[in-house]
């Protein structure tokens, strides 16, 4: 379903949610059909991929993942949310995106330049003010140290 879903956009980007069709076609959710207004874009649910992407030893998945970092790597910056088509539904940072991504990122070395843009999320400490961001940046974390 990755696969099909990746190949859907130029991007790579992922949705929120996901609707399979009787007749087994994929489908992104439409605003606020599911959860919110973004539930079709690659938000706060789907930021986590990149980072469940580069835990997988499945190798059918690394073209996903990929596709997602020329993305990222193609951006002056990683937004908080995206259309699938690439625009910015923000105009701001958050650790739960750049987390993953920079975590990703960090296992290859032509990803070494969105490394060194995203790095800003390990050197910012954590406050305890926002368990979803936090724990992400510290699931990315471990899973740079363990690579």
């Amino acid at each position: 379903m990755l696969q099909i879903l990746s190949k859907q956009t130029k991007t790579g980007l992922i949705p929120d949610f996901a609707w399979i069709k009787t007749d087994n076609t994929l489908i992104p959710a439409k605003p606020n059909q599911i959860n919110n207004q973004f539930d079709g874009d690659y938000s706060a649910n789907a930021c986590r991929i990149p980072l469940r992407l580069m835990q997988s030893d499945n190798e059918k998945l690394t073209p996903i993942l990929n596709k997602m970092l020329d993305f990222f790597t193609e951006q002056k910056f990683v937004y908080a949310g995206y259309t699938l088509k690439g625009k910015a539904l923000v105009d701001y940072q958050n650790q739960s995106f750049s987390a993953p991504v920079l975590a990703a990122a960090y296992k290859d070395e032509p990803y070494s330049g969105l490394v060194t843009s995203q790095k800003w999320v390990i050197e910012e400490p954590i406050q305890g003010k926002n368990y979803y961001d936090e724990t992400l940046k510290v699931l990315a974390v471990l899973e740079m140290y363990n690579k």
